[in-house]
């Protein structure tokens, strides 16, 4: 999709997302990214709908679980069991969980890998007898199903040592972030949990105005709605249609609106998730985004400060080489090996392979000194975009084979 260019304003607001909601864990090159995906009368929305993201860091996790722990009994043994599978949260609520334990105050509680580890323990004891509670740990509680599954034997129903330890007042389930639906399937599945987290409302509940009005909520929540029922068909606002506005770092809950997780099919192309949920996915991203054409065109805008021409780099290399025309101009603008390094956050092994392939394509020399034929070549460059920008071109769009993608001459006023 083509979108047109974005105002100063939205600009200003992408600023301030990526920095005070995210914490900048992302870039205001990602949020266009994702924005490529809407049409272009939905991109205030959307952007309205980023403004009120939770989104929460490994560390945000761990303190907000600490918090929750904090408020346990004293007085009491506490036998904590992660909750999620181990190819999803579990194992990241393990990690978070040992590592709270290494404190002093936490030192004391017992540490159970899983619901049937515990179980087999809870059941060789003399448990009734003993002042022990049952902590289960989950990083977040969406629509509550999860949890009653975890809780339950294969033919659904709740493990009567659940019911129990419930009943006596001796069962916590705990969470980072419970939604309210979530909440209260817990409490009535199992009578008696006591529940812990930070309790979240449906984003779209017209009576809690998320978004400041009824009408506000009720756009952005149609908007959502538009998108989603092609992302998730079944769940177009989230899975039991919970209406979460949370994102997490490690892993983003299917709870949450599709619009900002999904990478499924919209109208015959791949819809680019602002946060990805798929595992393969966000590896994938890893790598490739330290290699991305927005990622040198980023550097490239940072680098062209103080008065120098914007220049279209696709008629000087081709997207792949970016990287390499982000060196060269660093390079040319006698930037230190050190800055370009630091600047563009790879590896050395990655860094050393640039080096060669710039050598091999005559790029620079042996001692990174920019050749006659790159000097000439980005000369002329220059000359190109002058006459075209003479001609009444005044910004450029680099194109994809699948897709129309802008790119932003500016991004608040840096070239």
């Amino acid at each position: 999709m083509l979108m047109q260019t974005l105002s100063k304003e939205i600009e200003k607001r992408i600023e301030d997302i990526v920095s005070v909601r995210f914490y900048n864990q992302i870039t205001p090159y990602d949020v266009i990214r994702w924005l490529f995906n809407f049409e272009d009368e939905d991109v205030e929305l959307a952007v309205q709908l980023l403004e009120h993201v939770i989104f929460l860091r490994d560390d945000d996790v761990k303190g907000r679980l600490y918090e929750q722990i904090s408020k346990l009994p004293k007085d009491k043994t506490k036998h904590i069991v992660p909750l999620g599978k181990p190819g999803k949260s579990g194992a990241a609520i393990s990690y978070w969980i040992h590592g709270l334990m290494k404190r002093n105050e936490l030192r004391e509680m017992a540490f159970h890998s899983s619901i049937e580890d515990f179980i087999s323990y809870r059941n060789s004891q003399e448990w009734k007898t003993q002042k022990d509670i049952v902590v289960y740990v989950d990083d977040f509680i969406g629509s509550g199903g999860s949890v009653v599954t975890a809780l339950s034997l294969e033919e659904k129903i709740v493990r009567p040592e659940v019911l129990s330890d419930a009943s006596s007042g001796r069962l916590y389930v705990i969470a980072a972030i419970v939604m309210d639906n979530g909440y209260s399937k817990i409490s009535q599945d199992i009578s008696g949990a006591i529940i812990l987290g930070d309790l979240h409302c449906k984003g779209f509940d017209p009576h809690k105005k998320v978004f400041g009005s009824y009408f506000k909520t009720k756009a952005v929540r149609e908007m959502c709605y538009k998108y989603g029922k092609q992302l998730f068909k079944d769940f177009p606002l989230g899975f039991e249609n919970t209406q979460s506005l949370v994102l997490m770092l490690h892993s983003s809950p299917n709870n949450t609106v599709p619009v900002l997780w999904s990478d499924k099919q919209y109208q015959g192309r791949n819809w680019i998730p602002l946060v990805p949920r798929n595992n393969l996915l966000k590896i994938k991203r890893a790598y490739t985004d330290r290699n991305s054409v927005y990622r040198w065109l980023s550097c490239l805008k940072k680098i062209f400060v103080g008065g120098s021409e914007y220049v279209d780099f696709s008629l000087l290399f081709t997207k792949s080489n970016f990287n390499l025309v982000f060196i060269l101009i660093c390079l040319i603008r006698r930037k230190s090996e050190a800055f370009i390094y630091n600047t563009m956050g790879i590896s050395l092994v990655e860094m050393d392979r640039l080096w060669q392939e710039g050598i091999d394509k005559k790029i620079w020399d042996s001692k990174h000194k920019p050749t006659s034929l790159a000097l000439n070549e980005y000369k002329e460059a220059i000359k190109r975009y002058k006459l075209l920008r003479d001609e009444g071109m005044q910004e450029f769009r680099i194109w994809d084979e699948k897709d129309n993608i802008y790119i932003p001459e500016t991004f608040r006023g840096v070239k």
